[in-house]
């Protein structure tokens, strides 16, 4: 668990308390002491709160095959078991053969968070997804976690013939290319 900038905030608000009494107001004492007791009975409700990694399920929607020079969907479902749902935010590491992809956001709570990425392959051969990333945060936004899954994935990427075959039909369905053919009947 790391503390998030909410969390540094309310500390560095504290501190700033702190400096009080040292200045030269010692009736400020109860109120820092106050101040830091409620500090760290909020910071550590949240922490109790925040969901662990067993808490979190997700599944990876990876298309058979992938074609070069070709965009094809990469589906990611994350639920976290809270009642109300949880900022989530999910990165994926890919093989140099495919183009980089940004972090996504969400929020994940029972109901799935349903995220997608464009795999853009940029040559044949054999494309790999690496590693993925989930970051959520806590119910009150003071700390995040994260899991790193590796994935270890293979997706061959073969040549776009579904390119090829549609140009293919787009060019003898015209009617100018036949303009001026003939049928021949040899015996």
């Amino acid at each position: 668990m790391t503390p998030t900038r909410r969390a540094l905030l309310l500390l560095a608000v504290g501190l700033a308390i702190a400096i009080l009494p040292a200045a030269g107001l010692r009736r400020a004492w109860p109120a820092t002491a106050l101040f830091w007791a409620g500090a760290a009975l909020l910071l550590g409700a949240d922490a109790l709160r925040c969901p662990r990694r067993g808490d979190v399920t997700f599944s990876i929607d990876a298309p058979r095959a992938l074609h070069a020079g070709g965009r094809e969907p990469l589906g990611l479902r994350v639920s976290i078991a809270t009642p109300r749902p949880l900022p989530l935010e999910a990165a994926i590491g890919l093989s140099d053969d495919l183009a980089a992809q940004p972090a996504l956001r969400g929020a994940a709570g029972r109901e799935p968070a349903a995220l997608a990425w464009e795999l853009v392959p940029s040559r044949r051969g054999l494309a790999r997804l690496e590693t993925l990333w989930l970051r959520w945060e806590s119910p009150l936004g003071f700390w995040t976690r994260r899991i790193v899954s590796p994935l270890d994935r293979e997706l061959p990427v073969l040549p776009d013939l579904p390119r090829v075959r549609a140009a293919a039909i787009r060019f003898f369905a015209d009617r100018d290319f036949r303009a001026g053919l003939r049928i021949e009947r040899y015996r």
